[in-house]
Formats: C-alpha cells, structure tokens, sequence
C-alpha cells in the first residue's frame, strides 16, 4: 500500500497529505543530531564528502592561478569557469591514471563523467573540456555538465572545510571570488603545487579548452590525489595542517578544534599500528574498538595517556549512536506492528501500539539465545539492568563474538532485512543494546562524551541523548519493565516522531509522517518502515586522508600503518 492511499475511511481531509508534498526524509525521531555534532567537534576540518587530501592543496593553487592570470577585468560566471575547467580537467586525468594506480579516481569529484569521456578513447584523441564544463548567463550549470554545483567541488564539499584548517577566508573584497588564501597556509600550498611536475600542463589544456588522452595520461600520473610526492613541501604542509601540529601553518585553526582533530587522527593511526596485519574496514574497526576498548583479537586496546579523553569522547559517540541504532529499530518494530493492525482492520491508539509492542519485545526476551535469564513483564528495571552490567574485562565477549554489542547490531541488520519474521528478534537485540549501554560501568553519567566540546550545547538543546538515557534509567529503575518499555516507546518514539515530522512539515512544507493519527487512533502510511541505520563518522574519509599522505597503505586488503606513521606517531609524541 502506498503513502497516498487510504486504508480506512476518513471523515475528513487527509491534513497530512494535503499538499502531497510527501518525502521519504530521514532522521524520523530527530536524535542523529546528537551523533553528527558529535564526530563533527571530533574531527573539524574532515567532512563525509572530503575524502582526498590533495583537493586541501589542489583548490588554493587553483584560485592563486586564477588571480594571477593578468586580466584586469573579472566576473563571478569568468571565476565559476576557471574553476570548473580546472575540476573537470583534474577529473580526466585522475581517471586515466587509474590504469597505473587504482586509487587515483576514488572520491574524485566528477570522475563518472571524466571516465565515461574517456571511454574506449585512443590516446590521440582530443577531449573537450569547455562543453561538460560550460555555465550559463545566470551562472547555473548547463545541461550533462560534469557537476551541477557552479563551484564544482570546491563550493560543495571543500570550502568550509578549507576555512575550518585555516587555508582559506571567506572576503567580500572581490566581486568574482569570495573566498582569499591565508598568506601562512594557502599560499603556501598553491606555491607548492605550483611547483609540482603536471599542473601547469593540467593549466594550459584547462584553458585552451581541450587536451589529448595521451596528453592526460601523463599529467595523471604527476597530479592524481595519490600521487603526493614523498618528500615533497605539499605532504609537509598538508600533515601539518590537518593534524594541527606545525605552529606557523595553523595560526588560523581554533586552537579548540585542532586538537581535538590531531588526537582523533592520532587515535585512528594508534589503533590501526595495534594490528600488525592491519584491519579490514578502518572506520567500521575503530568504532567498536574505541567502544570496547578492545583490539580485534580480543587484547586489551591501551592508547597513550594523552590520548584517552579522545578516545572516551569516541567511546561515547559511539554508545549514543548505538542508543539511536536500537530506539530507531523499535521505531520500525512499531510500524511493523500497526500495518499488522491495519492490515486485520483492527485500529491501535498510541497508548494500545506502546504495550503492544512492550508485549512484542518482552516475549523475545523470554529466549533469545544470547546468554540472559527470561526477562519476565512483572521483572522490574532495577534487575534487568543488573543482568546487563559488563565489565571491561579480557574474557568478556569479542567484539566481533555473540555477545558483543557488534554482534547484535549486526542481528538487528540482518532481521531487519529480513523483514516480519525476524522483528521479535530485532526488538529483542535493540533492547538487549539499550540495557547494555545503560550498564556500562566505563560511562561517566555526567560526562558520556567526556570533553568534547559538543557535549554541553547537546545538553541543553536535545532530549533524547546518552545523559538522558542513563537519568531515565535511573529515575525509573523501581519500575516493572514492561511499563518502562511502553512508556519509552510512546516518549521517545511514537510521540516524538508526530513532533518531529510536524516541525518538518511546519518549516519546510514537506510531510515526512509515518503513520497518521485519526481521531486518536494511529494508521500506518507506508509500506516499507525505515531501517535503523548508524551514522557516519567522517573515519573512512580521515583514513583515505591518511593514505593519500603516505602514514597507511593497503596490503592484503587490509589497511596498515607505514614506516612513515608509525614515525609520525612518535613524533606526535603520543
């Protein structure tokens, strides 16, 4: 059954759909907030779109080529043309030099087009590079443009990323650009740039408008984003600059945010040098190691001293982000459950659909398989947090083993997937993760994020958070189980949502509703519920930075620390 149809008469219009403006939207409790504030103070100046660190360099030599071109005369379309030629040309080359390095194109911004102009191409022929590349009188993109963004890369993914680490200023001084290079740091890198092998050759075709296949396979092999030469005044800077460690380049970072970003990255490259043989997904590993506190093979993971508060702050992200993980599959449960209502044309009001499923998710938990004794309705919360207490203990579960919190996230994915005939155990392993969480003996309740400079504001501007979490536990423990349940489903899921999803229609005009309410009853307005889903932390990006400056390497596909980071680690002095 579709969003836009009935399945019980209405008495009225259907408000929510009125406009039928109706979107799938995301986020439908509204507390992924919480997490992306989070990774977003723990790692500033690394974003989920800035994978390379070659476009931190790439982009000022841009615009400092673009302001010494000589014209005496410019125009915001003049600017938005160099820098897409520019992009685009980058593009090209970056795809045929994948035939040498396959990393060369990864996250490259316009590499489908680039490869697709490319394709079954000799090396004598000539790619246009004006046509993909062209805007408009308004300064819009024309139509099969290679990137729709007038900026190209730079002003959808890079600028803010670039003022964050001090490389670039916005300014209002000029009417074609309104962004200048820092004199310690921007110019520093385009001079750099400008010295390496390839770009002035990417130049010269990027303004003639056109440059041989041939012509693109060797400046491809000097410019690709993997391509950072060793020892080379570009890789100096750049590692100076994103782990905040050199004093004359990183005058312009708040010094906040700096070191915030250079215990993150240190932490990640410390984790990673824990595994001699490497690991096999960096952000996903970390994530549970941090939480774990555990390598993958079980030993105990013990970073330097200094940097224990990041990684108590990661910890931390990563348990809120499991307590959004699990509220949002009860949130799916319960939809499950009121389409199964619709479906018998029986009708469920709020407080009905909440004991209902408390019911759904205490029989569950009668025999799960994973270790804990029967949780009875009457078993009050006091005892079913006392069954969950984990100690960070080396005989306690792998993080990869049945038992660990990895373990039954990964039950909630796959029964989700699964669909009906899995949601009992969906529910079952969601609350088995929110008793775990609640229990942690390694939580500091009154500072879950330890210092991380997001965690005050999260405090006072949101609800539903790893603080508040624990104060409900707490203030609630004498409670029967059954009735903590059916109260948190209605709190924190089934009227939130309606808040949520009404905030969203009132500031955008967008309806985001999944389920309606009718004359105090509730109907189920879509066929496929959300999946719970966890947020992503900016770690695969951070470790893709890291390669591209040479500190991991990929062996055996796994992802392992150089020569060169576990030297800069040392240095760090961590």
């Amino acid at each position: 059954m579709s969003a836009a149809e009935t399945k019980w008469p209405l008495h009225g219009p259907d408000w929510l759909e009125r406009d039928r403006n109706v979107i799938d939207g995301l986020d439908h409790l509204g507390i992924q907030v919480v997490s992306i504030n989070l990774y977003g103070s723990l790692l500033p100046g690394i974003t989920n779109v800035t994978d390379r660190a070659r476009y931190y360099s790439f982009y000022p030599w841009v615009l400092h080529r673009y302001a010494q071109r000589g014209a005496s005369e410019s125009s915001r379309n003049e600017w938005r043309s160099w820098i897409r030629r520019l992009d685009y040309a980058f593009a090209l080359a970056s795809a045929r030099a994948e035939a040498e390095e396959p990393a060369a194109g990864t996250a490259v911004v316009g590499i489908n087009a680039a490869r697709r102009a490319l394709k079954d191409k000799a090396s004598t022929a000539v790619i246009d590079v004006i046509a993909a590349t062209e805007v408009n009188e308004k300064g819009k993109a024309k139509a099969k443009a290679y990137f729709q963004s007038p900026e190209g890369g730079l002003g959808q993914y890079y600028k803010g990323a670039l003022q964050v680490l001090g490389i670039a200023a916005e300014t209002k001084e000029f009417r074609d650009v309104d962004w200048q290079l820092t004199a310690n740091a921007g110019k520093v890198l385009a001079k750099a740039v400008d010295d390496t092998p390839g770009f002035n050759d990417l130049l010269e075709g990027a303004r003639s408008g056109s440059l041989t296949v041939g012509d693109l396979e060797t400046i491809g092999g000097f410019i690709h984003p993997a391509a950072i030469p060793k020892d080379s005044t570009e890789r100096q800077v750049l590692t100076e600059l994103i782990l905040g460690r050199g004093e004359a380049y990183c005058e312009a970072q708040l010094p906040e945010e700096r070191q915030w970003r250079q215990d993150s990255l240190s932490l990640l490259l410390d984790f990673v040098g824990a595994h001699p043989k490497g690991v096999a997904s960096i952000a996903d590993d970390f994530r549970w190691g941090v939480l774990e506190g555990k390598t993958l093979d079980n030993q105990l993971w013990q970073p330097p001293i200094r940097l224990k508060p990041a990684m108590q702050a990661w910890a931390g992200y990563q348990r809120n982000d499991l307590m959004n993980f699990a509220l949002e599959t009860l949130f799916w449960v319960s939809l499950r459950r009121l389409d199964e209502a619709d479906a018998k044309r029986e009708r469920l009001g709020p407080y009905d659909l909440a004991r209902h499923v408390s019911q759904t998710i205490l029989t569950a938990l009668e025999d799960d398989g994973v270790g804990y004794s029967p949780l009875a309705a009457d078993t009050s919360l006091s005892d079913a947090l006392h069954s969950h207490r984990h100690e960070l203990d080396p005989a306690s579960p792998n993080i990869k083993q049945a038992g660990s919190m990895r373990s039954w996230a990964r039950q909630v994915e796959l029964a989700t997937k699964r669909g009906k005939e899995d949601e009992t155990r969906a529910a079952a392993m969601a609350t088995h993760i929110l008793l775990r969480i609640a229990t942690d003996t390694r939580i500091d309740r009154e500072r879950p994020f330890g210092g991380c400079p997001a965690a005050t504001p999260i405090f006072q501007a949101y609800e539903v958070h790893l603080r508040a979490w624990a104060a409900r536990c707490e203030a609630r423990k004498s409670e029967r189980l059954d009735k903590f349940l059916a109260d948190l489903i209605l709190d924190w899921i089934l009227f939130r949502h309606l808040r949520v999803a009404t905030r969203k229609a009132a500031a955008q005009g967008v309806s985001t509703f999944k389920f309606r309410p009718e004359e105090g009853e509730l109907v189920c307005i879509v066929d496929d519920p959300p999946k719970p889903v966890l947020t992503n932390p900016r770690l695969r990006q951070a470790g893709r930075i890291l390669a591209d400056l040479g500190y991991l390497e990929t062996r055996s596909k796994r992802e392992c620390l150089t020569d060169e980071g576990r030297a800069l680690l040392d240095s760090l002095d961590v």
